[in-house]
């Protein structure tokens, strides 16, 4: 039985998170400083017999981030920007099963376990409409959920996403298999299980086919140089999404969003607030 922390509200004190490491927020040169702080809570919710952890914060529309599925994947990914969009809306970011503080339990951990997941945990929270923001494997589950309830979604936000296509890029064919036997050694469950189905992903788990049916607006975040999953999967999903824009970071790798903070926040809070015109093609 995994062990759960109690259900109730928990004040978190502002800090950043880079790789998985905690520590006091200090602003550098390039990430996004808030104007004011900006108190955000840890707060705990059932969402099919998982205890679910996720942080809340802000005032104003939903905006729900939905993190990666790497080692160090959970709510911090986005921990230097939600003060920063805490602003202007009310930011959900939970831990999925398996990440951060929520549960752990032995499951066969696929992408469209965690869009399951992720419908049922949105289902509990009642949000009502939402803007979307994911990254990596938090894209493909937000992928899923506008393709499945796109009255459910003001925007979406697919940040170097999966659920595009089962073909890695070269780093991704190469650190993978690595990083797999580690954490067979370290016995972590999930991300064997979420690693190792390959091109052998379930044909639901991909989602080209669906991506002319996508109606709500959409903007496609990638970093030019990304080795997992290729930018040229975002420029053909761009041209296959009836409403969506493309904004590709230059010389960034899987996660722009470390390495140009400042530029992402703006491209983001830019498109979210926006109600015509187009974002610029390369940053």
């Amino acid at each position: 039985m995994p062990i759960s922390p109690p259900l109730k509200s928990t004040p978190i004190l502002r800090m950043s998170t880079y790789e998985g490491c905690m520590k006091p927020h200090i602003p550098g040169p390039n990430s996004p400083v808030p104007v004011r702080t900006m108190e955000l809570e840890s707060k705990w919710i059932e969402v099919k017999g998982v205890n679910t952890h996720y942080v809340v914060g802000g005032e104003g529309l939903p905006l729900v981030l939905v993190h990666g599925g790497g080692a160090t994947g959970g709510w911090g990914e986005w921990g230097p920007f939600l003060e920063r969009f805490a602003r202007d809306f009310r930011v959900y970011a939970p831990d999925l099963v398996g990440f951060g503080r929520s549960d752990k339990p032995p499951a066969n951990y696929t992408t469209r376990f965690f869009a399951e997941f992720f419908d049922a945990y949105m289902e509990a929270m009642a949000l009502g409409r939402v803007n979307l923001i994911g990254h990596s494997l938090g894209g493909g589950v937000s992928l899923a959920y506008a393709l499945n309830h796109p009255e459910r979604v003001e925007k979406l936000i697919l940040v170097d996403s999966s659920g595009l296509s089962n073909e890695l890029g070269l780093m991704g064919r190469v650190l993978i298999p690595l990083f797999t036997r580690i954490a067979r050694i370290r016995r972590d469950h999930v991300y064997v299980s979420l690693m190792t189905g390959g091109k052998e992903r379930e044909p639901g788990e991909i989602y080209w086919d669906r991506l002319p049916e996508l109606q709500v607006p959409t903007l496609l975040v990638w970093g030019e140089w990304d080795g997992y999953l290729p930018v040229r999967w975002a420029r053909m999903a761009h041209e296959r999404i009836p409403n969506s824009e493309l904004c590709v970071f230059e010389r960034c790798w899987h996660a722009p969003q470390k390495q140009r903070p400042e530029a992402f926040a703006r491209v983001v809070l830019d498109f979210l607030k926006r109600r015509e015109g187009r974002c610029c093609s390369s940053v």
